[in-house]
């Protein structure tokens, strides 16, 4: 009976042990979770980051690639410039439509077309003005930091305009400057210049 009593205390003796063990190794198991899941997240923000990078990296060899094509257009004197914004002067700003405002080039000829859909009246029937004829007084140069600056002029039947804009470097998106002998406020519009 004795020898079963101290057996029976050895047992929960080595039960009790044996809890103690399993506990510690719980504690041990979220303290190694809690440094995997920190380690997962800096993982995670590192792989987020150079995906960024990634990213970006693609998108400057993309818009270097669309301003040497931009630049080729140019050059070979074959390129449209699509409006999608006219501001008058002190700043007031009209959202426009595409497929009505435009430079277009082709050659030694061009067509400028500006037409407001405002309620204006103009000779083109569209509310502005557009002027088809052969281009001169070509100048082209860069600045430092190697945006284009062009100008040309256009000179048709009844209208001439002087035309100008600046092509950002890596960039296609440019303003264009518009005056015109028929309509004595100088215009600027936003668009993409796009090979044609």
């Amino acid at each position: 009976m004795i020898f079963t009593a101290i057996s029976i205390c050895l047992s929960g003796m080595e039960a009790f042990a044996i809890t103690a063990d399993n506990n510690a190794t719980v504690e041990m198991t979220r303290a190694e979770k809690r440094k995997a899941k920190k380690a997962a997240k800096a993982a995670e923000k590192l792989r987020k980051e150079k995906e960024k990078q990634e990213k970006k990296r693609q998108q400057e060899r993309l818009d270097s690639l669309q301003f040497e094509m931009a630049l080729a257009a140019i050059d070979d004197m074959h390129f449209v410039i699509v409006a999608d914004r006219v501001r008058f002067r002190r700043g007031y700003t009209v959202n426009v439509n595409q497929s009505t405002n435009f430079v277009l080039v082709q050659g030694n000829e061009a067509t400028v077309q500006l037409a407001f859909e405002r309620g204006f009246s103009g000779p083109n029937g569209l509310g502005g003005i557009t002027v088809e004829g052969r281009i001169t007084n070509v100048e082209k140069r860069f600045d430092k930091k190697g945006n284009l600056l062009y100008r040309m002029m256009v000179t048709g039947t009844a209208i001439s305009a002087d035309i100008s804009f600046t092509l950002p470097k890596n960039g296609t998106s440019c303003d264009v400057t518009v005056n015109s002998n028929f309509y004595p406020v100088r215009i600027t519009f936003s668009g993409d210049l796009k090979p044609y």
